[in-house]
């Protein structure tokens, strides 16, 4: 009996090819929770921003209060709507301070973030940097919503880190009351 080769079929089984709904399902749950750890610990909270200026900003101003002793000048810190800038005196005028790599004018990050200067807790519009370091009572606050971080000038003029609040339970000194 003759046999058609189109009409003879084979019954071999292929594997199938690819991924099964339950792999590709496990794969998209692990991508998901690394991506949530990432994204919880790599957005800085209101309080490590305001630190971070805070510190920035005292490094700064150890280095203004450096470069006074070296030039024997008295330099200004003004606060600008979103940032800073170092002035000094020429002619009885005072103007920004020259190009500087490290004493430039500069943004704050966020610029949503509050600054003020304080002289015996009175707001004052601006801080003077001298040769020699004064004795009055300054301090540089910084808020941003619920964080608020105060740096206070110490005997030998350089701004430290003193209070650190980012609940209404702290008292001014950042203890809990």
């Amino acid at each position: 009996m003759p046999t058609f080769p189109l009409l003879s079929y084979s019954r071999s089984y292929k594997q199938p090819t690819g991924f099964t709904l339950l792999e590709l399902l496990i794969v998209i749950v692990v991508i998901a929770i690394a991506t949530g750890l990432v994204v919880v610990q790599g957005v800085p909270s209101n309080t490590q921003y305001v630190q971070q200026e805070a510190k920035k900003l005292s490094q700064i101003l150890w280095l203004a209060q450096l470069e006074s002793k070296l030039r024997n000048q008295t330099l200004r810190l003004s606060l600008l709507a979103n940032g800073f800038e170092f002035l000094y005196e020429q002619n009885n005028k005072w103007v920004r301070y020259p190009d500087d790599e490290q004493l430039r004018p500069r943004k704050w990050d966020p610029e949503t973030l509050q600054v003020q200067l304080l002289e015996s807790n009175r707001t004052i519009s601006y801080l003077d940097i001298t040769p020699r370091p004064h004795l009055k009572n300054q301090q540089i606050q910084f808020k941003l919503n619920e964080a608020s971080i105060r740096l206070n000038r110490k005997f030998n003029g350089r701004f430290e880190l003193m209070t650190i609040s980012n609940t209404p339970n702290l008292n001014s000194t950042g203890y809990i009351q």
